[in-house]
């Protein structure tokens, strides 16, 4: 009998087999196997245990299909392919639809067959191809999306390239100097010999900062998605022609979203390099051009937009050590009005660990990466309240807003002493 490949039976057979494997292990110990340290170092092996060993099997492979299905197959390939089959394009190289010989795409990839088939036979385990009869493979959902989706082709070279090789110098970075709060103190710039930081090598190698951008591009949909921050605002609120700052907006991607819903509204997106002509391209591709234009400007100096109605900071402060952000901070405070209106767009950390909860989990990886990084981390509420009293005391959060399914939340400064929010500023938009 195939296993079932739809959500509901899959969870009909992980709390058929977890009730098997739960009586079976309760006869043998009062304990509670899966929670008590007292419980049993490994499951029993004898002859006798034939009933515990085939549950507990069926289990992990159906909750891990019930896994995989319930994340999609964009967020699942962030997390299982590799960078060798990136690096040398085997998913570019199997056709669509239909199968080929690991012979074949071996000369095609220019890899020996058995380190190819060492490899792909990994792969396949983690849902990334399959085998359709002995020698041959075909697409699954999540290697077709990496051979028609360079963008998180390039998410995961970044990671594999220059993540992986900086976390392994984690360990060395908190033993010599556990107290390093700067980009260039990371263990990013001793993996890589740099005296700066992850963007001082990337101006160094363009194709690097190129990769990063696709890369951002990719892993931005879904959970981060900039149309989470079109309905995550009141926009229509705005006064008619209001001026939205979008700060470190590189291409202005997230300027175009909010632009083709709020038409009232002009946009002046501002990063260190000039993309003035791809950010305008953008622009009057999606039908807004004449709403929106770019300036040239580093966000760690004055801003020259004087008392726009938003400055929208998104996914920058993440990037950034906490003096680094005090400094964007107090920039935007300082041209801003009275009534101007900060918003960052970046994720806040619940205070307390959720071990359960798959979003935080990610969450939480995505902060220890910023760490690693650039010496930098995803903020809590109480954390993020801490660098607006130190860039100006007299700004403060006014509320939280994280809209549904986003993995970011909104957060709104204001020169005000009021807090509309609960006492942690946070709230769900419904």
């Amino acid at each position: 009998m195939d296993s079932p490949h739809n959500l509901s039976d899959l969870a009909s057979e992980v709390s058929l087999h977890a009730q098997i494997l739960e009586r079976a292990l309760k006869k043998q110990s009062p304990c509670e196997i899966l929670q008590d340290p007292r419980g049993p170092k490994l499951y029993p092996r004898c002859p006798a245990s034939e009933t515990i060993q085939h549950s507990r099997a069926a289990l992990i492979n159906a909750s891990m299909e019930l896994y995989r299905l319930a994340l999609g197959p964009e967020d699942w390939l962030k997390m299982s392919v590799t960078y060798v089959i990136c690096h040398f394009q085997i998913a570019s190289a199997v056709p669509i639809p239909g199968e080929i010989s690991y012979h074949e795409l071996s000369c095609k990839v220019d890899l020996p067959i058995t380190r190819l088939q060492l490899v792909l036979g990994y792969a396949i385990t983690t849902g990334v191809f399959r085998e359709t009869r002995p020698g041959y493979i075909t697409h699954t959902p999540v290697s077709m999306i990496l051979a028609r989706d360079p963008e998180l082709a390039s998410w995961v070279e970044h990671n594999c390239d220059e993540a992986f090789p900086a976390a392994a110098k984690l360990l060395g970075l908190l033993q010599d100097n556990p107290k390093a709060s700067d980009p260039s103190q990371s263990a990013f710039s001793a993996a890589f010999d740099n005296r700066g930081g992850l963007f001082d090598l990337y101006a160094q190698e363009p194709w690097r900062g190129a990769r990063f951008s696709r890369a951002m591009k990719g892993v931005t949909r879904g959970t981060l998605d900039a149309e989470h921050l079109v309905i995550g605002h009141d926009w229509a609120l705005l006064r008619n022609g209001g001026v939205v700052v979008d700060v470190g907006g590189s291409l202005g991607h997230q300027s175009v979203a909010i632009a083709k819903h709020f038409s009232h509204l002009k946009f002046i997106v501002q990063d260190v390099d000039d993309f003035s002509e791809p950010c305008q391209h953008l622009a009057n591709d999606q039908g807004v051009g004449s709403q929106i234009e770019f300036q040239q400007v580093s966000f760690f100096d004055a801003n020259p937009v004087l008392g726009a109605e938003v400055y929208l900071v998104r996914h920058v402060c993440h990037d950034w050590p906490d003096q680094y952000v005090v400094k964007i901070l107090r920039n935007l405070m300082r041209a801003a009005s009275p009534t101007s209106e900060i918003l960052i767009v970046d994720s806040v950390v619940p205070p307390r660990v959720d071990e359960r909860c798959f979003m935080e989990r990610y969450l939480r990886s995505i902060s220890l990466q910023m760490n690693v990084l650039f010496n930098a981390l995803e903020r809590t509420a109480e954390q993020w309240a801490s660098v607006v009293q130190q860039a100006d005391p007299r700004w403060s959060i006014y509320c939280i807003t994280t809209p549904p399914g986003s993995m970011s939340s909104i957060i709104d400064i204001r020169l005000t002493e009021k807090r509309s929010c609960n006492a942690s500023g946070t709230k769900e938009r419904s």
